[in-house]
């Protein structure tokens, strides 16, 4: 199993209905209520600490140049069952924070083989001070979903603008998942 881990934002109207005043996220809740909580999987980065250890990462993730023959592969799991999760997963958000890329750079992205290309994909500043440092794409999955169990992002720095020299780095990846208490659906 590749190694990561989520992040667990609790629904308040839940915490009300339980009548827990200072709920532990995980421990103190039942595991319907986790299920189907929202949730941000956040891929790990390498670390000396986690390397003394046997942790294996794969962030950040360097391009050192443009060739669109190699794609660069990042494994990662998914917990939450999207496919079974119904019509009360509103949202599905791949954020990829990439360095030393600008917009005219030409990527393929892949999601378990299958293009992004047809996903909407917003760009912000990838970072508050330096904002042409990084890039935040930010991709609303709605035909291309990660699955449960494992999952394979690949990328390849296709072509950069003329004069542009050297590569770019894949430096943090989240997976975004919202559900809400009532269906997507106008009629479900």
């Amino acid at each position: 199993m590749t190694a990561g881990f989520f992040i667990l934002r609790l629904n308040c109207l839940h915490q009300r209905r339980l009548k827990c005043s200072t709920p532990h996220p995980v421990r103190d809740q039942g595991p319907w209520l986790v299920a189907e909580a929202s949730k941000c999987y956040v891929q790990r980065r390498r670390s000396d600490a986690a390397v003394e250890m046997g942790y294996e990462a794969h962030l950040p993730l360097a391009i050192p140049a443009a060739d669109p023959q190699v794609r660069h592969a990042l494994p990662f799991y998914i917990a939450d069952d999207i496919e079974g999760a119904g019509e009360r997963l509103r949202q599905v958000q791949l954020r990829l924070r990439i360095r030393q890329t600008v917009s005219a750079d030409r990527l393929t992205i892949l999601l378990n083989g299958n293009s992004l290309e047809g996903e909407l994909c917003r760009r912000r500043f990838g970072h508050a001070f330096g904002p042409y440092d990084a890039q935040w794409l930010e991709f609303e999955l709605e035909g291309v979903r990660p699955r449960r169990g494992e999952n394979m992002l690949e990328i390849s720095l296709d072509s950069r603008p003329a004069g542009l020299a050297g590569g770019i780095s894949l430096e943090e990846m989240e997976v975004y998942l919202e559900y809400g208490p009532y269906p997507s659906k106008l009629n479900p």
